[in-house]
């Protein structure tokens, strides 16, 4: 996310503010790495679907918001200005929209219950306010 600028977050991206998106942590993905190995006679030859939440570009937007307090919101890219630049990324972002990710987030929770949501992960990770901002230069 870009840094709030006049008390506001604000980023672009080429979906709908209603399309949703599965995510995980990387601590996550380390969790059931780690339970692979632990366990490779259930694994081998398997493939799985993992993710730790499942939210609407709007739901991304509010859960910074709630967070930290910062007002944020995205807009919608054109994916022909994405196309224009980065064919791959608007690729990505086509089939985001049109068929996207699809984890059983239930029972990836039934085996992990730790997994991070996003208000988890950025409550646990979010950087705190640097005093740079207010002209101290030193962090709070």
């Amino acid at each position: 996310m870009p840094e709030a600028r006049n008390g506001e977050r604000f980023g672009s991206i080429a979906l709908d503010a209603d399309i949703s998106l599965q995510m995980i942590a990387l601590v996550d993905v380390g969790r059931i790495a780690a339970d692979a190995f632990d366990n490779p006679a259930e694994f081998i030859g398997k493939k799985i679907e993992i993710a730790g939440d499942e939210l609407t570009v709007r739901q991304i937007a509010e859960a910074f918001s709630r967070v930290d307090g910062i007002p944020t919101r995205f807009e919608r890219q054109p994916i022909e200005e994405l196309r224009a630049g980065a064919e791959e990324l608007a690729n990505m972002f086509s089939w985001f929209e049109g068929e996207g990710y699809r984890a059983d987030i239930v029972a990836l929770r039934e085996r992990y219950p730790e997994l991070l949501t996003l208000d988890a992960w950025l409550r646990k990770n979010r950087q705190q306010p640097c005093r740079a901002a207010s002209g101290t230069g030193t962090p709070a």
